[in-house]
């Protein structure tokens, strides 16, 4: 009788290693799969960010641009109707 309590004792745990080396196996699966997209987010960060770089750089490329433009037809100094340099000899507008 205690042979037979001991052989049921031995299957019980038997099941109970079984079922705790599928958990192991799940949880090793599921790391691997969050280790794989904290990946792939960090290559979608790093390429957003040299966009945004690239982006920050023509604005910065078309604003320089602008500048040498107007500096280069002289019309950086005008400042409108309320300015006095509309080119009408001064006058202003109301």
């Amino acid at each position: 009788m205690f042979g037979f309590a001991s052989q049921s004792r031995v299957s019980l745990l038997e099941k109970e290693l079984c079922l705790y080396r599928d958990k192991v196996q799940r949880l090793e699966d599921t790391i691997h799969m969050l280790s794989n997209s904290i990946n792939s987010l960090q290559s979608a960060m790093l390429a957003g960010a040299k966009t945004q770089e690239a982006v920050a750089y023509d604005v910065a490329r078309i604003g320089e641009l602008i500048s040498a433009m107007l500096e280069a037809t002289d019309v950086g100094g005008f400042s409108g109707p309320e300015g006095g340099n509309s080119g009408s000899g001064g006058e202003t507008m109301h």
